[in-house]
């Protein structure tokens, strides 16, 4: 107990001390009102001297007494038993197992007040549960989680790259370092869904739930099982459970659903330490990484594995909120806006170039109200969804890149020295135009994607759609050091003629051009002596495209829910978790298979080819 709590509970304090040698007992009074007499008097004014009381009457005694007295509060038998259930109960980890649980009795005039524990028959009633542990071995973190709902088990793994890209989920300028220097901790969470106790036959036992599930309602954390404040607390939400539950219009994951704790220790996470006036953790980028992925293991995993469950009980198709995608893009566009305006203000000579960006808007919108229009008049909800979200990715992308490049051309105009600007104006204008080029190859791609034309079948060269859509990358793909190679049948024609959506072609070959760049930059990030590489290869008798990368690949265990919709680990500002379950949709639509090949490739356990098969009648 700290000195200013003792000192809040009663005006005087008595500590009784004693170690095992000792033949007496040391004791300490103090007057608190003694501190308030004279404002301005020093601590060290006032005499508070320590003397020998009397001796022990065990021997073998050590320990220490607090006796407060002058007690600021009312202390009723009522109020006691509410800091019995509500603080006492919670101020030592109710989940531990260890017999070095701290104890904490309560009597009040020699009566025991009794503090709760947390029964297991509650865990055995919980409709989800969810237990995880992060590891840090030889500097390497490793994020393990086990997920059980509905009798439906999981294990999911996460190692460094898939970490990396969910911390930017979150906090977007965490250091590398702190995934590691964070250290080791565990959780076990425990969901309730309030409505289905009624569902316990026995009244005595659901009532009883109720009551426990109520009580220990909230995640706390735990330093070498003692309570960190505030979090768990009622009014607190430091998983931002809450908030994220009032903008989802999907599962609600409240923080009063969740009994549960995470657990870290004093010498293994040395930089989670508390604020001075013990309210939290200081801020700090270990801080950071251990709140993002606690986040991602509830408001990702969790929610994603709960809805998969309960999808498969149901056969309606889930619906895309295409509003949210052209809020997305409205915001790049501002903000492209806002940096051409900036532009324009630093140098008017180039009024083309920026004639050609307001045409690129104009092109963007006019898509958006094409595929909505025609989506209005498609009665089959998953083909309006698929149809919707292919445009909307591709638009997404190009306001993206549009953003960034005029963006990236303001900051380098303004971090030059005036007295050089006028000889690099024209290169960066230059670089820019190229740039718009190649952003407006981007939207011719996208030109077989309209809505009006994605059913309609036809015969064309595949490889050079598939060129097309590489050299529409080609400043990307210098832009981030990528290297590219191609093979398509050795020795035999370069042409590969098929009979197929063209639309859909350029859906799977983007989305996987896509998935790739974001994952060679994340490796790239952590290692600047990577060198990305993409590579290509094609056969026509079977058609099968391998598509390669060397980046950290994906978890075996992944092979398959990363074609789930909506399912994704990149970081907030990239995430759809649409592109592959429409790429392979597409393969589908054409009796073609897309998938992720088991044999790997770079890694030794991480997957990293992707292969698209089409039935042999497709080809001409």
């Amino acid at each position: 107990m700290g000195r200013l709590s003792a000192m809040r509970l009663g005006s005087r304090l008595q500590v009784q001390s004693a170690t095992a040698q000792d033949s007496h007992i040391n004791i300490l009074d103090i007057d608190w009102e003694a501190f308030s007499q004279d404002p301005e008097m020093m601590a060290e004014d006032v005499d508070v001297e320590p003397y020998i009381g009397p001796a022990k009457t065990d021997p073998e005694y050590h320990g220490t007494k607090l006796f407060i007295s002058g007690l600021q509060g009312n202390w009723s038998p009522a109020r006691i038993r509410d800091v019995a259930q509500t603080q006492f109960a919670k101020l030592s980890d109710p989940f531990s197992r260890s017999k070095r649980r701290y104890r904490v009795a309560i009597t009040f005039n020699s009566d025991r007040i009794e503090i709760p524990r947390i029964e297991e028959v509650l865990f055995e009633h919980a409709h989800a549960i969810c237990k995880g542990k992060y590891i840090v071995k030889q500097g390497t973190p490793r994020l393990e989680i086990y997920l059980r709902y509905e009798n439906e088990e999981k294990q999911i793994i996460s190692e460094l790259p898939d970490i990396r890209s969910l911390t930017k989920d979150f906090y977007s300028d965490v250091a590398r370092s702190a995934l590691t220097t964070v250290g080791p901790f565990n959780f076990e969470l425990y969901w309730f869904n309030r409505k289905r106790f009624n569902e316990i036959d026995t009244t005595g036992l659901r009532n009883q739930i109720r009551d426990w599930q109520k009580l220990w309602a909230g995640i706390m954390l735990f330093r070498d099982n003692y309570r960190v404040f505030p979090y768990g607390e009622e009014s607190d939400d430091w998983l931002g459970l809450d908030r994220r539950a009032l903008a989802a219009s999907g599962y609600k994951l409240n923080k009063a659903q969740f009994v549960g704790r995470v657990a870290i220790s004093r010498l293994k996470n040395q930089y989670l330490i508390d604020q001075t006036n013990r309210e939290g953790l200081k801020d700090c980028d270990e801080k950071a990484v251990l709140i993002a992925i606690m986040k991602y293991t509830i408001q990702t995993e969790l929610k994603s594995f709960m809805e998969d469950v309960d999808s498969a009980k149901r056969t309606e198709a889930q619906d895309l909120d295409f509003s949210l995608a052209k809020k997305k893009v409205d915001l790049l566009e501002n903000r492209a806006k806002k940096s051409i305006s900036e532009l324009q203000k630093r140098h008017k000579g180039d009024a083309a170039s920026f004639t050609e960006l307001n045409d690129i808007f104009q092109e963007m919108q006019h898509y958006f109200v094409l595929a909505k229009e025609r989506a209005e008049q498609i009665e089959d909800e998953r083909l309006r969804m698929i149809q919707l979200a292919g445009v909307g990715l591709m638009i997404e992308v190009v306001a993206h890149e549009l953003a960034r490049a005029t963006e990236h051309t303001l900051t380098l105009l303004n971090s030059a020295e005036s007295d050089k600007l006028s000889n690099e104006v024209e290169s960066l204008f230059g670089s820019l135009r190229h740039q718009m080029k190649t952003i407006n190859k981007r939207l011719r791609v996208l030109d077989p994607l309209s809505v009006s034309g994605r059913q309609r079948k036809e015969t064309f060269d595949f490889v050079a759609l598939l060129k097309e859509s590489l050299d529409s990358r080609s400043a990307q793909f210098e832009r981030h050091g990528i290297g590219l190679s191609i093979s398509i049948d050795e020795g035999q024609s370069k042409k590969v003629y098929v009979n197929a959506v063209r639309g859909m072609m350029v859906q799977i070959i983007e989305n996987l051009l896509a998935n790739s760049v974001y994952w060679l930059k994340i490796e790239r990030e952590d290692n600047i002596e990577f060198k990305p590489k993409i590579a290509i290869s094609l056969t026509s008798d079977p058609f099968v495209l391998k598509f390669t990368d060397n980046g950290p690949g994906v978890r075996p265990e992944r092979k398959e829910i990363i074609f789930r919709a909506f399912y994704s680990t990149k970081a907030a500002t990239t995430r759809q978790g649409l592109g592959l379950f429409i790429a392979r949709d597409c393969a589908n639509y054409h009796n073609g298979k897309l998938y992720l090949s088991s044999e790997p490739t770079f890694h030794r356990d991480r997957l990293n080819t992707f292969i698209l098969e089409l039935p042999k009648e497709i080809l001409k």
